[in-house]
Parts: C-alpha cells; sequence; structure tokens
C-alpha cells in the first residue's frame, strides 16, 4: 500500500537524482544542453524543462491551481542557472508538500482530465 512515508522517501529521492543529473549537465555547454539530440524533446535543456513541468502540473492538479503557463514540451526557462534553481526550489517544495499527505487521500480515487 502507498503510504504519506513512501511518498516523502520518493520526493528526497527525486531530488537527489535531479542534483545528479544538473550536476552532470553543469559539465556540459549551454550550446551543448541546447543541442538538438534528436530526442523527444529535442535537446537535453528542452527534456530537463519538460520534467519540471510535468512535476508542476501534477502539483497543479493536487492543489487545484493552474498548470503552468504554456504546453507539453515548452520550454519555461531558457537559462540554464534559472530552470537549476528552479527545480531544485521546487524539490523543495514537492519534499515539503509530502509531509502534508494523508493516508485517506492517497488511498481515495483521483480523477482528472488530460489537456492532451
Amino acid at each position: 500500500m502507498l503510504t504519506p512515508e513512501y511518498c516523502g522517501l520518493m520526493a528526497e529521492y527525486n531530488r537527489w537524482m535531479n542534483e545528479k543529473v544538473y550536476n552532470v549537465c553543469l559539465k556540459l555547454s549551454d550550446s551543448q544542453r541546447k543541442e538538438d539530440r534528436h530526442a523527444f524533446f529535442k535537446s537535453i535543456h528542452s527534456t530537463l524543462n519538460h520534467i519540471l513541468w510535468v512535476d508542476m502540473s501534477w502539483m497543479a492538479r493536487f492543489h487545484n491551481e493552474p498548470l503552468p503557463k504554456g504546453p507539453a514540451g515548452s520550454d519555461l526557462f531558457t537559462s540554464f542557472e534559472e530552470l537549476t534553481r528552479t527545480r531544485k526550489d521546487y524539490d523543495t517544495q514537492i519534499i515539503e508538500w509530502t509531509k502534508t499527505i494523508q493516508s485517506d487521500w492517497l488511498n481515495s480515487p483521483y480523477k482528472f482530465f488530460s489537456l492532451m
């Protein structure tokens, strides 16, 4: 069964992995991060933007707030520094949010409609 403690553990793990990924990306130049690598979201930079957009979208749904600006796949940030700073801040927000999760909420059905 899914528990609030497990959600907190996964949020901590998510932050740890994001730190590792972003630290590796720091070794690349901005042009290397933004180079079209023929991936689904083209570049490493755009892929990182998309992952953040998805996290922000889920949190918005959970809080009944508007989704982040722009469609899925659009870059929220052009600056890697701003993207990194926002990722760190958002990871902290997710961890703090997991501390408020109640078991009954986790075990109840959740419905949403995709904009896709």
